[in-house]
């Protein structure tokens, strides 16, 4: 199965409607409720196994550490400028493994520029010293981003957050790194397409 229903729970976590997509998972509006009362308001990224893996097959596990990476990364970042992840939730029967993250209210700065065309100086300013100093922590805590666009840079009442840390690296990566390169085109650095 490859997508859930609004009302659908997973856990304590009951799917309210989709916000986004992502390259490799959708990220749902999710409310936590426990003993029948809402607690908060959650994101959810929800990675599903492809259709004809084995749940119990080595490929299926080796999918799930791969999910397990990114939440391990994002446990190893704490910031205000950077997305909090919360849990794991996990629903072996329809396939899926959800990332359960803090809701920013807001919306992307993709969303913000498509609609306005551009933003103030003072936009700019204090959306590019707000990114650098959450990168600043992304980096001390060992890792690089690899995807930092306007589409994972959300602008809600308390400023901007770093989101989607699906395609990080170490930071001790270097030419030598086996991996793909990775990222969206016109934003990775120019260094690396080299």
């Amino acid at each position: 199965m490859q997508s859930l229903p609004s009302g659908f729970s997973l856990g304590p976590f009951r799917l309210v409607r989709q916000l986004g997509r992502g390259g490799f998972a959708p990220v749902w509006l999710a409310e936590e409720i426990h003993d029948g009362l809402r607690l908060r308001d959650v994101a959810i990224k929800l990675f599903f196994l492809p259709d004809g893996i084995d749940p119990t097959s080595p490929e299926a596990a080796r999918r799930r550490e791969l999910i397990l990476d990114e939440a391990r990364a994002l446990c190893r970042v704490e910031h205000p400028a950077v997305v909090r992840l919360l849990g794991v939730t996990r629903d072996d029967p329809h396939a899926v493994i959800g990332l359960v993250m803090e809701h920013v209210p807001g919306r992307s700065l993709d969303l913000v520029l498509r609609e306005r065309g551009r933003l103030t100086l003072v936009e700019v300013l204090d959306a590019g010293i707000t990114v650098a100093w959450a990168l600043s922590a992304v980096h001390q805590a060992g890792l690089v981003h690899r995807d930092v666009k306007p589409a994972n840079i959300i602008a809600g009442p308390a400023g901007y957050k770093l989101i989607d840390f699906g395609i990080h690296a170490p930071v001790s990566a270097d030419a030598t790194d086996e991996r793909p390169l990775t990222g969206t085109p016109g934003f990775i650095a120019p260094e690396c397409l080299e």
